[in-house]
């Protein structure tokens, strides 16, 4: 199923409440599409503070997330397709004090591509193998960055398929599936850590 369709099928003027909570199913379902994820790589390194890192190539580039938090809290975490920012958040006291994202240049295809490969990525023996028992912070952190780069997917996604549609619906799609996604990228990294 490709991104285009769902997004323009599911988003309509006339959305009632039941019918947004299944457009967003619909979108997590397609974000679960099997996509291409090649060498798959992750690496934590503990020491001062914490450091994960995880790449893997799509067909659009070479994708890297990457989290460096210090013992005090501050850091970056990011999200990037071949060396290019699409998504940054910058920490202070272990908290989110800034957020950016740079879909604007992708095309709702590659937009979808990028979202559903993080959301995938979670799913990679090798990514599950990494993460410590002890570090809640560090899932934390990854459920935070995967959930804001899916959302700003959707929301990119959104806004090239339905341009008459405008964006709060998009963007209220997009803030609904990163949330959730979120959520799962979460617990998957719970689990691995059981």
């Amino acid at each position: 199923m490709h991104a285009l369709p769902v997004l323009s099928l599911l988003l309509s003027p006339d959305l009632d409440s039941g019918a947004a909570d299944a457009d967003v199913e619909t979108v997590l379902n397609a974000l679960e599409s099997s996509i291409e994820l090649r060498d798959v790589a992750a690496v934590v390194e503990p020491g001062d503070g914490t450091s994960l890192q995880i790449d893997y190539d799509i067909p659009l580039g070479h994708v890297v997330m990457v989290a460096r938090i210090g013992e005090d809290g501050a850091g970056v975490a990011r999200l990037t397709l071949d060396r290019r920012v699409l998504v940054e958040q910058e920490f202070v006291g272990g908290e989110v004090v800034a957020e950016s994202t740079a879909f604007g240049e992708l095309t709702g295809e590659e937009a979808h591509l990028l979202a559903a490969s993080v959301y995938q990525v979670w799913d990679h023996d090798v990514v599950l193998a990494v993460l410590p028992g002890e570090e809640r912070f560090l899932c934390e952190v990854a459920a935070g960055l995967s959930g804001l780069a899916i959302a700003a997917g959707v929301i990119a996604g959104c806004e090239w398929g339905t341009a008459g549609l405008g964006t709060p619906a998009c963007v209220g799609l997009g803030t609904q599936v990163g949330a959730q996604t979120g959520a799962v990228v979460h617990k998957k990294c719970g689990g691995a850590q059981n």
